[in-house]
């Protein structure tokens, strides 16, 4: 099994815990009641104890010494093994949303398997570290004022660090504050305060950056590297000449001719924007934004401004030199050579298994380019949705007849549809304006039972299929936005069916609420292209139960 871990989608509040074993894919939810907390496991590793079947009707212990063995007795009255020795186990206090208790914020706290270790009795204690603040003020000041007269706006404050449990995303902690610009009452002193709670820690990363119409008016400020062992200060202030500079540049065609419509900015080495967008390029070509006064590598990123601008979007590595108070002229950037777009028509048609043929209504394309330039890299997408004669009509960019250009394109149905995701490569070197037939063969039927290994199957259990990393990052990224996934619930007798694209999944188990079974998840399930797969019976394990407390510092329960 693969060590990431997914986050669950479930948005607990602060008496819930995650609890995440390193070597296998299981998460299981627990409660913290009055500072004790307990949550079932998986026993999935070698050399677990297997522990006894229980049937769950009503509870059978009340104290440890009612169950056989080295089992343990939980909070909702049931013999349950114990957590073994071997298993590495992280906890997640996450809140549902931020609140007060004590005069303390409550904030997401990572355990990482180092700092989780039970006693001799096999309980858990976990000490809830006391918070530290990063407050400040946003003041916008100069000549911004005056330019604005007034106006209000809201300015996000995010804070994040690697997580402490490995395979997991990074954490955040985001605020958002109103801002108000009045001329002539504000003066550069006046700003509006925040404060940002966070667990005490090293390697934190800082972005403070306006929103809606003022983001492309200040460029965020971004800070790496910050220690918050304590609580900390930090003003930040927007539209102080001496923090960024005009960047401008020209955006022409293959020929030299100016390209207008064209909005640029620039990103790090993360992806993130760190600059204002220019407005749209004028009629010569010409662009200009804003950005820090920062020395570095960077990108330049330059992009149609609307969907009805149909050009690719180019991107260029970059390196800045702080230099204050100046403006700095990039230059000029090429967009490679090019045809004239042309309207392109493919027909979505779903194959049955007899060979019968029909459209595929609804069903949503991307068209996908690489395209090399001298000066950096280009990108072309464009979708288009099926109509009910399942034809999709795309503007593509044609190449050549000794070089055309390859288009990856996915069709993706809808998900009543009995066919399934389709990826093709077209080569479109000339403008004829019809191209060839995708076929989408019939969806594979998954169907089986989920049994409990407490006894039974197991009724009203979540199941989810997810496509896994062996989808490209490109294709991934497109199904995630589209929310692509297949679910469906357990019957009575556990029995479930599902209708999926051939490909990789990770199958996720979800039980219901109270029914003392952890989450599982069955990775790298391979779905061929045949009609169906057979049968196939899961177990979710039988669990162990771990069980502590939450204290504060001062070793006070945490309610």
């Amino acid at each position: 099994m693969r060590r990431n871990i997914q986050q669950t989608d479930d948005v607990m509040n602060l008496k819930t815990i995650t609890i995440s074993t390193i070597h296998g894919r299981t998460e299981v939810r627990g409660q913290a009641l009055a500072g004790i907390l307990w949550a079932c496991l998986a026993t999935i590793l070698g050399g677990c104890p297997a522990g006894p079947t229980y049937q769950r009707h009503t509870p059978i212990c009340s104290t440890t010494a009612d169950c056989p063995g080295q089992d343990i007795c939980s909070l909702d009255g049931y013999c349950y093994v114990r957590v073994p020795s071997n298993m590495k186990v992280a906890v997640e206090l996450v809140p549902k949303q931020t609140v007060k208790d004590g005069g303390d914020d409550l904030v997401q706290i990572e355990f990482p398997p180092a700092e989780v270790a039970t006693d001799e009795n096999g309980v858990l204690t976990l000490t809830y570290p006391d918070p530290v603040h990063l407050t400040g003020t946003v003041t916008v000041t100069g000549s911004s004022i005056e330019q604005f007269g007034y106006a209000s706006f809201d300015t996000k404050v995010t804070l994040w660090r690697p997580s402490r449990i490995p395979g997991r995303p990074r954490v955040s902690y985001t605020t958002t504050i109103g801002f108000e610009v009045t001329n002539p009452t504000n003066s550069p002193d006046q700003g509006v305060a925040f404060d940002v709670p966070v667990p005490p820690g090293t390697g934190y990363a800082a972005r403070i950056s306006p929103l809606g119409y003022f983001e492309d008016v200040f460029p965020p400020t971004m800070l790496t590297d910050l220690s918050l062992t304590k609580d900390s200060l930090l003003s930040v202030t927007f539209g102080q000449p001496d923090q960024f500079r005009t960047v401008t540049g020209q955006a022409v065609d293959a020929m030299g001719q100016p390209t207008e419509g064209v909005r640029a900015y620039l990103v790090d080495g993360d992806g993130n924007r760190i600059s204002t967008k220019s407005a749209p390029s004028s009629a010569n070509g010409q662009f200009a934004f804003s950005a820090p006064n920062e020395s570095g590598t960077f990108t330049l990123v330059l992009e149609p401004d609307s969907q009805d601008t149909v050009l690719p979007k180019l991107s260029f590595p970059i390196e800045l030199l702080a230099d204050p108070g100046t403006e700095m002229a990039l230059g000029t950037f090429s967009y490679p050579v090019l045809r004239n777009p042309c309207e392109y028509q493919y027909r979505a048609l779903g194959s049955s298994t007899s060979g019968i043929q029909e459209p595929v209504a609804g069903a949503l394309a991307l068209f996908h380019a690489n395209i090399t330039t001298e000066q950096g890299q280009a990108t072309y997408e464009t979708m288009a949705t099926a109509n009910t004669d399942g034809m999709l009509t795309a503007t593509l960019f044609p190449g050549t007849n000794t070089d055309g250009i390859t288009y990856d394109v996915t069709v993706l149905p809808p998900v009543d549809s009995p066919y399934g995701l389709s990826t093709k490569t077209v080569d479109v070197s000339q403008c004829n304006g019809v191209g060839p037939d995708i076929l989408l063969a019939p969806r594979v039927s998954l169907s089986g039972t989920v049994y409990s290994d407490l006894g039974g199957t197991a009724p009203n259990v979540l199941v989810t299929a997810r496509p896994s990393l062996s989808f490209s990052p490109e294709l991934a990224s497109f199904l995630d936005a589209q929310g692509y996934s297949m679910s469906t619930t357990t019957t009575q007798h556990g029995h479930f069916n599902l209708k999926l694209d051939p490909g990789i999944y990770d199958l996720e188990l979800t039980p219901p609420t109270g029914a003392q079974l952890p989450n599982w998840v069955v990775t790298n399930l391979d779905i061929g292209d045949q009609t169906a797969t057979p049968p196939m019976n899961v177990t979710i394990p039988t669990p162990a139960v771990l069980i502590g407390r939450v204290v504060t510092t001062a070793f006070k329960p945490l309610h």
